[in-house]
């Protein structure tokens, strides 16, 4: 399963960039590590809450998952082009409900633990 590229096919209008829907091989590596971050911190958040954070509304797990990845874009990259930390209000609507798809299919894996998530 891949979180972002399955939100990037669903939401994006029009044809997404090469680099928003790339191999997991082809993206760089900072990337696979941020992606794989933000993962596991939504998985951890869930299990922090007992479950709860699952109910929370769709805007604020849409900021969770876009907070934590501006968190790895300054853990990566000292001095981010200010393009990169959007905040959530400015984001394009495909991205914002990427970044929803992103938690919500992170947790419904969690749910069921059967299924094992494969970072982006």
């Amino acid at each position: 399963m891949r979180p972002w590229i399955t939100g990037v096919t669903a939401h994006h209008a029009g044809t997404p960039e090469d680099g928003d829907i790339a191999a997991w091989e082809d993206i760089p590596r900072w990337v696979q590590t941020g992606s794989s971050a933000v993962c596991r911190q939504v998985v951890e958040f869930i299990e922090a809450t007992d479950g709860g954070a699952v109910r929370l509304s769709p805007d604020l797990n849409g900021r969770f998952v876009a907070i934590r990845w501006i968190g790895q874009i300054y853990a990566h990259h000292p001095d981010p082009e200010q393009g990169q930390l959007a905040s959530w209000d400015q984001l394009p609507p495909w991205q914002q409900k990427t970044d929803l798809a992103t938690q919500k299919i992170v947790a419904d894996t969690t749910a069921d633990e059967t299924t094992p998530i494969q970072p982006e």
